[in-house]
This record gives C-alpha cells, structure tokens and sequence, in this order.
C-alpha cells in the first residue's frame, strides 16, 4: 500500500511516498516559521516525484506528538484536511514510537526529545512494544526511570540527556522521525487515532 507520510513535530518538515520498506521519494527540510505553507508544496513536490496522484495512495500517516505545538498542529490540521478531501484513511503515529521503530527484537530502546527547560519526552520499547506510556519529565527523573529498563540504544534529540541511565547503550541523536517507520507504524496500527498527544499541560490549555 502507498503510505503519504507527514511529520513537522520535531526539527524537520518532511513528507514521504512509501510503499512497504521502500521510499519512493523522501523530502525533508529544516522547520521554518513558514511551516504551513511549505507542507503542501513539499506533499506536491512528492507526488510529482513519484509520479503519482492522490487517487493512487492508499492512505495517510501523520505524527501527532510529542514536539513541537505549532508543528504538530500544523502537520494534523493539514493531514486531516487532505483525508476529508480524498476519502484515504487518516493514521496518526507518535513520534517518540516513529523515533524508536526497529524489527522485532528483545532490545530495549528510548526514545527521548529534549523538551526544554531541563525536561525530555521519553518512552521505551522492546521491539514493537511500548514498555511505558510516553512521558514528559525531569531528565534526572527520567534518568532514573529508564535506568532500571537496561536499554540498549538511546536515540533522538534528547539522547544524550539519558545518558547515564545506560553509559554502555549506543546512542542515535537523530532529530526527525523517519518516514519510513511512520508509515510502517501506521499500517501495524491502522485504527490509531490522528489526535494531538500533548505531555506538557501549557500545551493542553493552548487554543487551536
């Protein structure tokens, strides 16, 4: 199935056309105050690159947090958009669960985001399974937590502030989701709901 995958939580807007494990165009660019309107153009961008029209895909994958206010809610609003106008199925996807995806395997990775102010948004998994809800906390607390889950990879922007819950584990800074395991994710969990996951309640109680 085609997959068009949307992300603007974190550091990059990017979109992408993937059909299973192959991109047939990725296009990512450094997030900009101009955010809102650069997604549409990168989403036709795509499309022209792959040579295809929206009748063609067979769905849209879209992060939904955490990150970023602004950007999250411009890739939501923008992805909903798109579903309401062509009938293709909305998945949403966590971006810390796009960040730690990997095949099946009995390793524990987390995924942390720096959230400022001290804090990071953090959560692990083993394989495909979340072993805690995703959390926005101290990074000493967060340190503390993580630490009794023995991970074994610490990836995302925020991975060096975790650091020393694992000082053996291999560390991935990377910091954007990518594409192809948002889609991956949204065809696993093809019911998820495209709502906005805020961990931080001065995000609950900001208007759209």
């Amino acid at each position: 199935m085609l997959v068009l995958a949307l992300d603007c939580c974190l550091a990059a807007c990017q979109v992408g056309i993937i059909s299973g494990a192959d991109a047939l165009c990725e296009i990512s660019e450094p997030i900009g105050a101009e955010r809102q309107e650069r997604l549409p153009q990168l989403t036709a961008e795509a499309l022209a690159a792959a040579g295809l029209v929206f009748d063609q895909l067979g769905a849209i994958a879209v992060t939904i947090g955490p990150g970023s206010f602004t950007g999250l809610r411009v890739g939501l609003a923008f992805a909903k958009g798109l579903a309401l106008s062509t009938g293709l199925k909305l998945t949403g996807v966590g971006t810390l669960a796009a960040l730690a995806n990997a095949p099946i395997d009995p390793s524990v990775r987390v995924a942390a985001v720096d959230a400022g102010r001290g804090r990071v948004y953090w959560q692990a998994f083993a394989g495909h399974r979340a072993l805690n809800a995703p959390q926005c906390a101290l990074a000493s607390d967060a340190v503390a937590s993580a630490a009794g889950m023995a991970p074994q990879l610490l990836v995302g922007s925020g991975a060096e502030m975790l650091a020393a819950a694992a000082p053996s584990a291999l560390m991935a800074p990377i910091s954007a989701p990518p594409l192809r395991a948002i889609a991956e994710i949204a065809e696993r969990n093809r019911d998820a709901p495209a709502t906005p996951l805020y961990l931080r309640l001065e995000e609950e109680k900001r208007p759209w």
